[in-house]
C-alpha cells in the first residue's frame, strides 16, 4: 500500500505550472508593463497637446522628469527594498503605480498629467525596474539559465515599448489617449497575483518578503 501511494505523493509534490513559472511570468509583465507606460507615450501627443492645450514640448518634458525622478530614487528604493522585504516593496510600488495610472487617465491638464507620469508612476518605477532583476537573478544560479532568464526580461521591456507605441495611436485617434493608459488596470492585478506568491533564498541581508 506504501509502495502504490509513493506517486501520488510525489505527483502532489510537482509544482504546478503557475507555481513554477508564474513568478517569472509577473516579473516580465512588469518590466512590459513599464515599456509599455514610456512607449504609449509619444503616438498620443498630438491628441493630448490639443486637448491640454499645451505643446508637444511639455509632454517631452513630462517623460524626461519620470526618467530623472526613477534614476535620482532607485538607490533609495533599493536599500528599502533590503530592508523591509522586496516582494512588500514591490506591491507598494504597484499600488503607487496605479495612483499615478489613475490621476494620468483623469489628468484635467498638463500639470497633474506631469504629476502622475512623472512623479507617482516615476517614483514607483523606481522599484518596479530594480525588484524584476533582483529576484531574476535569486531564481537561477547558474550562470546560463540566469542570462536567459535576464534576457527575457529584456525582450519583455521591448514588446512592452512597441505594444505601446502601436496600441497608443489606435487609442488616441479611434477612442481617446486616456484608453492607452487606462488599459494597464487590467495588468497590476495579474502582475500581483503572479509576483506575491514568490518565496526565494536571499543572501544575508537581502530578504524577498
Amino acid at each position: 500500500m506504501a509502495t502504490l501511494g509513493l506517486p501520488a505523493i510525489a505527483m502532489a509534490q510537482q509544482p504546478t505550472f503557475l507555481h513554477k513559472w508564474g513568478g517569472p511570468i509577473g516579473l516580465c509583465l512588469t518590466l512590459f508593463m513599464l515599456s509599455y507606460t514610456i512607449g504609449v507615450v509619444q503616438p498620443i501627443m498630438p491628441p493630448m497637446v490639443q486637448e491640454f492645450n499645451s505643446s508637444v514640448g511639455f509632454v517631452q518634458s513630462a517623460l524626461v522628469l519620470m526618467s530623472l525622478v526613477t534614476a535620482s530614487f532607485t538607490p533609495t528604493a533599493e536599500n528599502l527594498s533590503r530592508r523591509l522585504g522586496r516582494i512588500w516593496m514591490f506591491g507598494l510600488a504597484l499600488g503607487l503605480f496605479a495612483l499615478g495610472l489613475a490621476t494620468v487617465v483623469f489628468s484635467p491638464d498638463m500639470g497633474v498629467f506631469t504629476l502622475g507620469l512623472a512623479g507617482l508612476m516615476g517614483l514607483a518605477s523606481t522599484i518596479l525596474v530594480s525588484t524584476p532583476v533582483a529576484l531574476m537573478d535569486s531564481f537561477y544560479h547558474d550562470e546560463v539559465t540566469k542570462k536567459y532568464a535576464l534576457l527575457a526580461l529584456t525582450i519583455a521591456g521591448v514588446l512592452g515599448a512597441l505594444v505601446g507605441s502601436i496600441t497608443g495611436g489606435v487609442m488616441a485617434f479611434e477612442l481617446s489617449w486616456r484608453w492607452a493608459f487606462a488599459l494597464e488596470f487590467a495588468l497590476l492585478p495579474i502582475i500581483w497575483l503572479l509576483v506575491r506568491r514568490i518565496q526565494t533564498p536571499y543572501p544575508p541581508g537581502d530578504a524577498a518578503h
